[in-house]
């Protein structure tokens, strides 16, 4: 994580989505918190004009983290089956994105880590199945690179951006 002074409005305005998503997952409202972690992370990026740069990578994939846990908790307090995501990966240097799906994204990322010497950033994570998961590689498969990697363009953005 860079040392950048948060005073920027973007900075507060990313800051209070962070705040709201926290307190949503505390009161069980997932999906608004996700979104609202996907807000800060694109008015951050927005601000910075640059995801290696952004100072809220490390900390929005640390809240997108413990609410993954809050909730696989809670689920697994009421039933034996866990919730699947649907994450977007970004890699810092390529600019590809890895679609893919998982229980738990925070051991998702570090498992990818391991075997990637660049920089990996969490763009986006929606509840989903193995089944949209392959309606998604489907639908960009025209940009597919190989296995889960796809190629960063307008068109990969705005699907992503579009995942709800």
């Amino acid at each position: 994580m860079t040392n950048q002074n948060l005073t920027g409005k973007g900075d507060r305005d990313s800051i209070k989505k962070l705040a709201y998503a926290v307190n949503a997952a505390a009161y069980g409202e997932i999906g608004c918190a996700l979104s609202a972690i996907t807000e800060a992370r694109r008015l951050s990026i927005a601000e910075t004009n640059s995801p290696e740069d952004d100072v809220f990578s490390t900390l929005s994939t640390a809240v997108h983290c413990f609410i993954t846990s809050c909730t696989n908790h809670a689920v697994q307090a009421k039933s034996s089956r866990r919730p699947d995501f649907i994450y977007v990966i970004q890699n810092c240097k390529t600019k590809s994105v890895k679609i893919g799906t998982a229980k738990d994204i925070g051991i998702r990322i570090k498992t990818l880590k391991t075997g990637c010497p660049d920089k990996l950033v969490l763009l986006q994570s929606v509840p989903g199945d193995i089944h949209r998961e392959r309606k998604i590689h489907s639908d960009l498969q025209a940009y597919r690179l190989e296995g889960e990697w796809f190629k960063w363009n307008k068109q990969v953005e705005s699907y992503i951006n579009e995942m709800q």
